[in-house]
């Protein structure tokens, strides 16, 4: 999350405790629903696209 949004998005004023709780939460909520979580840091959008569209 840190690099995604301080390097890619350039937006390290996301980067706080509150926004590392929210993530956490979602993770362990997609987790336990047994939902895929893709590291979008190391894909291209074209990459996301087709992992979300053809699985």
């Amino acid at each position: 999350m840190k690099k995604r949004l301080i390097e890619y998005r350039n937006q390290p004023d996301l980067v706080h405790q509150d926004m590392i709780n929210w993530l956490q939460f979602l993770r362990k909520l997609a987790s336990e629903r047994g939902v895929k979580i893709i590291d979008t840091v190391h894909h291209s959008f074209e990459e996301i696209k087709t992992i979300v569209f053809e699985e």
